[in-house]
């Protein structure tokens, strides 16, 4: 489904940021960005290490694709300083994720450099150099790297231009898995140096009182759920870069906190409506989802992205609690998505709307959008699982 999602104009591809999943929405647009919903180069991760398996046909033409979409992004935008999340896919001129907030973000950069980076490791690891891929990966930290600040937050926006229009740094851990990467492949201490330290701001700068704010682009500086589960992988790789268990204890914070925002117990939708007119089927159980953030009530299932996180956090911690919510991550949060024999009425396997209400209007969402990040996230908690632990990977998929 993935792959098929690609498109080619004039020698750029890309994947468009929303498409619709029914047959009855409007046509895709023509956008495609890094980061947050749009997640070209995450993608593009998922296609390669998904090509490398073996297991598909179509893993010659995956594996150019990936190769093609990422080439785009490294032919058309420049990092330093940035002047733009992606581009057109007609004109390939540079665009904004959210052009409507008139500026770039923080976590764009840092979700999908943390995608490349880790496709240029695995790509690495077997004989396959992208140097070209690596430098400007690195563009973008030498050009952020001297606007941390002394207390080790990173800005959260900026115009194309490269000013600071949104100086807040409560986002700062959307770039540490990417700094601790780029030191990783570069043997350069200065990036970790910088991802440590704005670890330590992260936690003393409210987190240390379950204070998660900043994920969601669209709802600015608010506490939500996505700044609990990107701070949880952060910790987590500070972890496993300095082995000092305090990442641990703090990691477990994050983990805790996102844990609150899932559903638990089965809504049922309304009586008086149809399974036909409904977004969200009766019977499909919503154990598992998660409210988004707040300001609204809108639920996805986002945190399928984080099956790898509780699933490592409970086998370094030996809390077994966490591998119970991995479990219902990798699982529950598949209550919708189209499946073989089950598909719904979205166009076919592999689609999933974006987002869902759970409080009036129970069982609707205000669209019936894909956007990549829907399937991204599934790919990483089964991808990033496996990868993690072979073993408790076979476990998890085969118990419920």
């Amino acid at each position: 489904m993935l792959g098929d999602r690609v498109q080619t104009k004039n020698g750029l591809s890309g994947i468009a940021k929303a498409m619709p999943a029914v047959t009855s929405a409007a046509p895709p647009n023509r956008i495609t960005v890094m980061g947050f919903v749009g997640k070209a180069l995450e993608c593009s991760n998922f296609l390669l290490q998904d090509a490398d398996r073996g297991q598909s046909p179509l893993d010659s033409l995956h594996r150019q694709q990936a190769i093609n979409i990422i080439n785009s992004f490294v032919k058309t935008l420049t990092l330093s300083p940035p002047d733009g999340e992606g581009f057109n896919l007609d004109t390939g001129i540079p665009l904004m994720n959210r052009p409507q907030d008139g500026k770039m973000y923080l976590r764009s950069f840092g979700d999908d450099l943390k995608s490349l980076l880790r496709a240029i490791k695995r790509e690495k690891n077997q004989g396959r150099l992208h140097e070209d891929w690596l430098a400007w990966a690195k563009s973008f930290a030498d050009w952020l790297l001297p606007q941390q600040s002394a207390a080790g937050g990173f800005p959260r926006g900026w115009i194309s231009t490269g000013k600071i229009v949104d100086s807040s740094q409560q986002s700062s851990y959307t770039v540490i898995p990417y700094l601790l990467l780029l030191t990783e492949l570069t043997g350069q201490p200065q990036y970790k140096n910088a991802a440590i330290k704005a670890g330590e701001f992260c936690w003393n700068n409210g987190q240390y009182k379950a204070l998660f704010v900043g994920g969601t682009l669209d709802n600015p500086n608010v506490i939500d759920k996505e700044a609990g589960t990107l701070s949880l992988e952060a910790y987590l790789d500070l972890y496993n870069t300095t082995k000092d268990n305090k990442w641990i204890s703090r990691a477990k914070v994050a983990a805790d906190f996102a844990e609150t925002w899932m559903y638990i117990w089965n809504i049922p939708m309304p009586e008086d409506e149809q399974d036909k007119d409904l977004h969200w089927e009766k019977g499909v159980s919503v154990v598992g989802l998660q409210l988004i953030s707040t300001g609204h009530s809108l639920a996805d299932a986002y945190m399928c992205f984080d099956v790898d996180e509780y699933a490592k956090l409970s086998v370094i911690s030996k809390d077994k609690h966490y591998e119970e919510v991995a479990k219902i991550l990798l699982h529950n949060t598949k209550g919708m998505l189209a499946l073989p024999g089950r598909t719904y009425d979205l166009l076919g396997e592999g689609w999933q709307q974006e987002h869902w209400s759970l409080a009036p209007m129970r069982g609707f969402g205000l669209h019936r959008a894909w956007l990549p990040w829907v399937t991204t996230s599934h790919l990483n908690g089964i991808f990033g699982l496996e990868e993690y632990d072979r073993a408790l990977y076979k476990k998890l998929i085969t118990t419920k």
